[in-house]
């Protein structure tokens, strides 16, 4: 029997839970904030306020990612989701710099050295503390106010996380990290008031550990911000889309290798492609164009009215290696082979796409051509032998340098290439 699921395990319900915690929250805090004049107090609910209206926000989110995906909602509808988080993060983040870190730092700056920043004060929208001294009373009730709104925040985190990875909605998952670091920032709060009640002089520590703590929340908005912008720049096209669009584009001559990527740039989805194409080819324009209108028309087709379509061509890349030559003389001919009694000097050729553009002879023997190849970081050892015990021989003269011997094509200088090289001629 299929057990029944209750409304708040609900994405929607899970987020109208978390709404109406802040909504107690908030004059929970601001009340005694105001009454004892505690700037954490007032400073926490302000905070929180921003919450009311992310949870809104969300609610709306989850509601509108619940009608489904359309082709008029090219988000999939639910693909709103993404851009709240990144707002989520970004308003977690700006947060953490600006009413932690900085609060944090302008407060350190005050208990130490109370009138340093009287010059400073008459700047709007600075977030200088004010440093009220306050009863030991107060402050137990500030601490428990605090307390207790820790370790409800940490229940809800961990409840709100748990239905968004059942649900596979990341955005109520990134709320729930969010909801878990105002835990932290509470935690952090009943900490600091709690030592300033037994340690009045240790009125600065707060600030101190707010630093830590605006560098956690920066570390959370990160990733939410990173996943959120992943997600938006997805992949806009489904596969067999960019099956038939990779068909297009394989039926044009001359490109050797290409890539189909899709994403959204707001409203406008961009198809891109990135053809490889052999060098000192004519013609791109018209490739270009004909790709362009293509793809466009098959769009069109499939009910996509903003589009761009995007055709880069990138060079075929050089393949480059460096190889080695047996060098020998037969009948006062130059040849490439020979046995290893032949093995005094090699050529060393640079060569680009098989072609040779550089060369240098150097003088071995056979106890000496393992070491100079491996300084010359060769990738082959090509010679011409007539047998295979000859090749095998070289090879027993390369053993441990794991650089094989290549059987030349021919004993022929122009054949393989040797002297139809400008630089070796040269």
């Amino acid at each position: 029997m299929k057990q029944k699921v209750s409304w708040f395990q609900t994405p929607t319900g899970a987020m109208t839970a978390i709404l109406i915690m802040y909504l107690i929250m908030v004059p929970g805090k601001m009340i005694p904030g105001l009454m004892f004049h505690s700037p954490l107090l007032e400073a926490d609910a302000w905070h929180q306020t921003s919450d009311i209206l992310t949870a809104i926000l969300i609610l709306l989110g989850v509601q509108v990612g619940n009608s489904g995906k359309t082709k008029e909602h090219i988000w999939g509808k639910s693909g709103i989701e993404p851009f709240i988080s990144l707002g989520i993060g970004l308003s977690l983040g700006f947060l953490a710099l600006y009413e932690i870190g900085l609060k944090s730092v302008f407060g350190i700056i005050l208990v130490v050295s109370p009138g340093s920043l009287e010059q400073i004060k008459v700047i709007p929208f600075l977030p200088i503390p004010e440093l009220v001294v306050m009863e030991t009373t107060p402050r137990l009730i500030s601490a428990l106010v605090m307390g207790v709104s820790a370790l409800v925040l940490f229940r809800m985190s961990r409840f709100q996380i748990g239905v968004g990875k059942k649900y596979a909605r990341r955005l109520i998952e990134d709320d729930g990290e969010e909801t878990a670091s105002d835990g932290r920032l509470d935690a952090l709060a009943f900490a600091g008031i709690l030592l300033q009640v037994f340690i009045p002089s240790f009125g600065w520590i707060e600030y101190l550990c707010g630093l830590g703590m605006a560098w956690l929340m920066l570390g959370t908005a990160k990733g939410i911000v990173t996943d959120a912008w992943k997600k938006i720049n997805h992949a806009a096209l489904d596969a067999e889309t960019t099956e038939f669009i990779s068909g297009i584009v394989n039926r044009h001559p001359g490109i050797l290798g290409f890539t189909v990527q899709s994403y959204w740039i707001a409203t406008c989805m961009v198809v891109e492609i990135k053809a490889i194409r052999p060098r000192l080819t004519e013609g791109l324009k018209d490739v270009r164009q004909a790709l362009t209108e293509q793809i466009g028309t098959f769009l069109e087709e499939r009910g996509h009215k903003e589009y761009r379509v995007r055709v880069r061509f990138e060079e075929q890349p050089f393949h480059e290696d460096r190889v080695a030559y047996l060098i020998s003389e037969r009948n006062g001919r130059e040849i490439v082979g020979g046995t290893v009694s032949d093995l005094m000097r090699v050529l060393i050729c640079d060569r680009r796409d098989s072609t040779i553009f550089r060369g240098r002879e150097e003088e071995t023997t056979p106890e000496e051509i393992g070491a100079l190849l491996l300084e010359k970081r060769i990738g082959s050892f090509n010679v011409f032998c007539l047998n295979d015990v000859d090749l095998r021989m070289f090879e027993d003269c390369l053993d441990g340098t794991k650089i094989p011997v290549v059987q030349a094509p021919s004993f022929r200088l122009n054949i393989v290439g040797i002297r139809n090289s400008d630089a070796l001629a040269a």
